[in-house]
């Protein structure tokens, strides 16, 4: 009996060698089809700046646009964005450039997110994104030169310029895995791009274009017109609560001590009820605004309207279990979030 059951082999949307290694170590057959799309361009279109999202819509437009080359096929596509702190890295040109990156990258701690999907004919079968945090070492820039030397035109094939499968393990002095995360904000990015389309184009005509909700054009129907806002709350709302139950019974089954549940208005809809513990992220108003204000397409009055269906922040930090301060950078932020995550671990169960 074989192992893979599909009647014709997955189909890879890309040239990655690594990939294509580990699907056939896998005992996996598959075939390339490389999906060939503006990577750069999506992503100056997507309206986040967040890695694990544009990891996550990249591995989908890879995955689609292949799928549509190729009806009834399975089709894998797959990314990863790497980022340290607030910037985004992508590959070097060359190996110059893989040289700045690493230099810039030795002796501090990156997140590297890696997301897949599983696409047939316009629809996403499973999608699924991971986030490891790397560890490298305060190597000399002799040591770098020998390793630029050994890894040769490797090191422009990958983000960061290394490949930890392979010689690039050298490089690291620690690399940690995440905890689950169900991201309400992700998961309705997804929504809009597939199951809640149609129902969306329906509640509100000319909200949508090329089989994707327009974001923008849904904004301005619903923003301050409550009515409108709860038609698509009694759309989405249910489906979202859905991906996280699914999250939870996966994460359950494979005995995962933690999981993130990464809810906006968490406190304002009762949400806390159904958790364990309570983590506010907080920074001083004026910092947090600024930051609120950098992302992209915000103006002051969605930011207004924002705000003003949110409890205020010292009311959040004097309900939460836990606070994370931000306002001291991502290496301070990322120390309490270990320190929580311990904690969290050996807390009992208190959920209703």
């Amino acid at each position: 009996m074989p192992l893979w059951l599909a009647e014709q082999p997955l189909v890879l949307a890309s040239k990655s060698e690594v990939r294509r290694a580990i699907l056939t170590a896998a005992g996996i057959p598959i075939e390339v089809s490389a999906a060939d799309i503006d990577e750069r361009a999506i992503e100056t279109g997507a309206g986040t700046n967040d890695a694990g999202r544009i990891a996550a819509l990249l591995a989908r437009e890879k995955s689609r646009t292949v799928a549509a080359r190729l009806p009834g096929r399975l089709v894998l596509g797959a990314d990863q964005t790497l980022a340290l702190g607030p910037r985004r890295f992508t590959k070097a040109a060359d190996l110059a450039g893989a040289r700045e990156q690493l230099k810039v990258l030795r002796g501090r701690t990156h997140e590297l997110h890696a997301a897949i999907a599983l696409a047939r004919d316009d629809a996403i079968l499973f999608e699924h994104c991971e986030v490891a945090r790397l560890t490298m070492r305060a190597f000399s820039d002799d040591f770098l030169q020998a390793y630029l030397e050994a890894a040769g035109g490797a090191v422009t094939a990958s983000v960061g310029g290394y490949q930890v499968e392979r010689i690039g393990i050298q490089l690291f002095q620690r690399i940690e895995g995440g905890v689950p995360v169900h991201d309400a904000d992700d998961v309705v990015h997804r929504l809009y791009e597939g199951p809640a389309v149609a129902a969306i184009a329906a509640a509100f005509p000319g909200t949508t274009k090329g089989a994707k909700v327009d974001r923008a054009r849904l904004a301005a129907r619903v923003l301050g017109d409550d009515a409108a806002l709860k038609r698509l709350e009694a759309i989405v709302h249910p489906l979202v609560q859905e991906a996280e139950r699914r999250l939870l019974a996966e994460a359950e089954a494979r005995g995962e001590k933690v999981v993130v549940l990464d809810i906006p208005l968490l406190f304002e809809t009762g949400g806390d009820r159904r958790v364990d513990a309570v983590v506010v992220v907080s920074a001083p108003p004026e910092l947090q605004r600024s930051r609120l204000m950098d992302r992209p397409g915000m103006t002051t009055e969605k930011l207004d309207a924002i705000l003003a269906k949110q409890i205020p922040d010292a009311e959040k930090r004097r309900r939460a279990d836990f606070v994370v301060d931000t306002s001291q950078g991502f290496d301070t932020a990322r120390a309490q979030v270990r320190e929580i995550l311990r904690a969290v671990a050996k807390m009992p169960k208190r959920r209703t």
